[in-house]
């Protein structure tokens, strides 16, 4: 995780919280970091720590919780539109298009001008690996069928 929050704009205690936070979830203390991002948010005058959080809900507990993601996205989305483009993210991945083209959108006029070319960006990735993955599982399914066709032609019997 990137210390996102770390600007001039910033007091230096809601500075220092937040970069404990990023601290605490770089060492993989999750929900520290989760506790530092809320103390962070709560003593400050940015909503972006709430990004941070969402991403642990949605990305780094187990199991996921992606109705609290979401609603520290939506707490977020007050000031920083990188949680609206954090939602549209989200709502991506749980394939729901029509809350993904809104937040999308929405990310958009906050501000992020770039946010549909990084999104075509994600989706890009996101399909190779899926390619590579599908393409993975089908040499596996081959070679057991090889190992299984040597067997019958030798006589043996096929697991």
């Amino acid at each position: 995780m990137a210390k996102l929050n770390s600007s001039p704009s910033l007091s230096p205690t809601e500075d220092a919280v937040g970069l404990a936070g990023c601290d605490a979830y770089e060492r993989g203390d999750f929900l520290g970091a989760i506790d530092l991002f809320k103390k962070a948010a709560r003593i400050g005058r940015t909503n972006s720590w709430y990004v941070n959080i969402g991403n642990i809900y949605d990305d780094h507990l187990v199991p996921p919780q992606p109705d609290k993601a979401v609603y520290y996205y939506k707490l977020g989305v007050r000031t920083d539109p990188m949680a609206a483009y954090a939602l549209a993210v989200h709502y991506y991945w749980k394939d729901e298009e029509r809350w993904q083209r809104y937040w999308l959108d929405r990310a958009v006029a906050m501000g992020q001008e770039d946010a549909r070319e990084r999104f075509i960006d994600h989706k890009k990735r996101f399909k190779r690996k899926l390619a590579a993955l599908r393409l993975a599982r089908q040499n596996e399914r081959d070679a057991a069928n090889i190992s299984a066709a040597k067997r019958l032609r030798r006589g043996g019997k096929v697991k």
